[in-house]
């Protein structure tokens, strides 16, 4: 994992250090925030792969403008075998900006076909486990800090976890699609980095089986895509966003992973803690997405 990060930073820095002077600037901060030691030396989160695939699909973009479907479709297909199906979150946008979206669906399915038949044929439906990850809440995201609003309107049985994600699920595809739908005019090769990021800190938002190590998948490209490190809010965000990635789920696990049905919980200063704690990194989600929206906005249209 440690070299896969090392593959994917010096890509970045590459594709970046022509258009933003302080590249090796940006390289170097990455590695020293806690939250890129903890969830890659320490834990081993294959997460930032997901950057590592758009990356190379974005780099054929670059380099093939015309003509870059098949081959990013190919790449598509080796992200979902080779890191995991949460990967698809970021499909549905890029299709809205692709000239030719059948062409690249036609490139995915052929390698995604036979790998599907291969595994039904050894293990039958087993492959679908995964899914099974619905019916579990994690933190941070909008339902756990809304779940005291919640809960004094209506319970949420843990029978009904599933739903809850399934409704996240609409809220992430339909924010970044509507997003990539907007911005459709403008030139992917500019804002597919942003589009990545949009798609990712979405579900970070919405889906409430989504953990915070995920934020690994997007916050290298995050400091090179949206950060002035010349601005202190930029550094305040990035900052403050990685030292609670890291500090927030022990603080949770520590109290006993509490859901927060009730605002008397609160009256736990430990509660109230790791409860604000929680707020504060869906801020910075917010604020992430925002920047990435920004950043679309500030792109060139693509030329007909």
């Amino acid at each position: 994992m440690v070299l896969m990060e090392a593959l994917t930073v010096v890509l970045t820095y590459l594709s970046y250090k022509k258009q933003r002077p302080e590249a090796l600037l940006l390289a170097c901060l990455y590695w020293m925030l806690p939250a890129s030691f903890v969830f890659v030396l320490l834990n081993g989160q294959e997460d930032i792969w997901f950057w590592l695939i758009t990356l190379l699909i974005w780099r054929q973009v670059v380099a093939r403008p015309e003509n870059y479907e098949r081959r990013a479709g190919l790449l598509y297909a080796a992200g979902l075998l080779c890191i995991k199906v949460t990967y698809i979150f970021f499909l549905f946008p890029l299709l809205v900006f692709v000239r030719r979206p059948l062409r690249m669906l036609i490139a995915m399915a052929i390698p995604g076909l036979i790998a599907l038949a291969i595994l039904y044929s050894q293990v039958g439906e087993k492959f679908l486990m995964p899914i099974q990850h619905t019916s579990v809440l994690l933190t941070p995201n909008l339902f756990s800090i809304a779940r005291p609003f919640i809960e004094s309107i209506v319970h949420v049985p843990e029978s009904s976890y599933t739903m809850a994600n399934w409704i996240g699920l609409l809220l992430t595809l339909g924010t970044s699609v509507l997003v990539a739908w907007r911005f459709r005019s403008r030139s992917l090769r500019e804002v597919l980095p942003s589009l990545f990021l949009v798609s990712f800190v979405s579900m970070m938002i919405f889906q409430p089986s989504a953990p915070g190590g995920y934020a690994t998948s997007y916050l290298l490209i995050m400091l090179f895509a949206l950060i002035d490190p010349l601005r202190p809010r930029h550094l305040v965000l990035v900052l403050l966003f990685s030292w609670l990635l890291v500090v927030q789920p022990f603080v949770y696990v520590y109290n006993g992973s509490p859901s927060y049905e009730a605002w008397s919980m609160l009256g736990n200063p430990t509660y109230l803690f790791e409860y604000t704690l929680q707020v504060l990194n869906v801020g910075c989600y917010v604020g992430i997405f925002f920047l990435a929206i920004r950043s679309i906005q500030r792109s060139t249209p693509s030329p007909k």
